[in-house]
């Protein structure tokens, strides 16, 4: 995926907190954020706690957080942060592959998963990634939520709303296709994804991308298979 220069993915420094209870890791990706231009380290928390603690005084753009935390768990902080500071993107860290924790993370308000293996150097492109606000989850894991049975009658109302071209950009987020691929497939500009993007999450109430997926999982709404059900 090319993105322009290496600043964020704009032109503001994007500032970014860890939470994660692994000292280690926290001051290495603490450091390798120094040596990133456009990427600003807010500092680190071991614990939820110490997270909402430093919301107090500073809000970061993004949260790198460890789901498996000590006292409260990295999706409860997640909620709770989000509750706090709705603007915040939070990404999350796991170990996990059950598919579950998406719903979960959706749920919490989460942008998205990176698996704990995961290279510095794709640390740092998810981050800023998830600085726009744009959906993050292992392909597996997404599949197989993805793939649960739709219900033997599809949601209406306000659901009913969504445009087929809404619908298009719906069904190819939960392929894993992110707005600029939406954009290059059916022949659009960035600009239009983002719009319409930003309508269905509108129609559908939903506060992230990963949250319209598991909304879109849950009702029926799109018909996922191989490829998006709608031509490009």
């Amino acid at each position: 995926m090319d993105r322009p220069g290496n600043v964020g993915w704009g032109n503001d420094p994007v500032t970014v907190l860890i939470v994660d209870d692994h000292a280690a890791f926290a001051e290495a990706l603490l450091v390798a954020l120094e040596l990133e231009d456009g990427l600003t380290p807010a500092g680190s928390a071991a614990t939820v706690d110490a997270a909402l603690a430093h919301l107090e005084r500073e809000v970061p753009d993004v949260i790198l957080m460890d789901i498996d935390m000590p006292g409260v768990d990295g999706l409860e902080g997640t909620r709770m942060i989000k509750q706090r500071h709705p603007q915040v993107h939070v990404l999350l860290l796991t170990g996990y592959t059950d598919p579950r924790f998406v719903e979960l993370g959706a749920d919490a308000g989460a942008v998205g998963f990176l698996p704990k293996q995961t290279p510095m150097a794709e640390i740092i492109r998810a981050i800023r990634t998830a600085s726009e606000g744009e959906m993050l989850v292992p392909a597996s894991m997404l599949a197989t939520v993805m793939r649960r049975p739709p219900p033997e009658q599809r949601s209406t109302g306000r659901y009913a709303t969504l445009t087929e071209r809404e619908l298009e950009v719906l069904t190819r987020l939960g392929n894993g296709k992110d707005a600029r691929d939406i954009g290059k497939a059916l022949s659009i500009e960035l600009s239009t994804v983002r719009g319409h993007i930003k309508s269905l999450l509108r129609k559908l109430d939903a506060h992230s991308q990963l949250e319209a997926v598991v909304i879109a999982a849950r009702s029926g709404l799109i018909d996922m298979g191989p490829g998006p059900k709608h031509g490009s």
